[in-house]
């Protein structure tokens, strides 16, 4: 029996890579990528891979706003 007419609360997409709480705001949900990321014995590959995921999560929350990031930085570096 299909579910047109009845209202949805929520809609979950179990391949998505970030959870939206509310209109404008969402969590990444890698509540250890502050340690992978600055753990000193961490392995390059391990570092890649934490960067990988915040990437791709950034990326799919970006794209399902619509929004386009404005990064700025100076000149003369960071």
């Amino acid at each position: 029996m299909p579910l047109y007419g009845y209202p949805q609360s929520q809609v979950f997409d179990q391949y998505l890579a970030f959870a939206a709480l509310e209109s404008g705001l969402f969590s990444l949900a890698q509540p250890q990528s502050y340690l992978a990321l600055n753990d000193p014995t961490a392995k390059d590959t391990d570092v890649e891979a934490a960067v990988s995921a915040v990437v791709d999560g950034l990326y799919a929350a970006l794209v399902t706003m619509g929004v386009v990031p404005i990064i700025r930085c100076p000149k003369a570096g960071c």
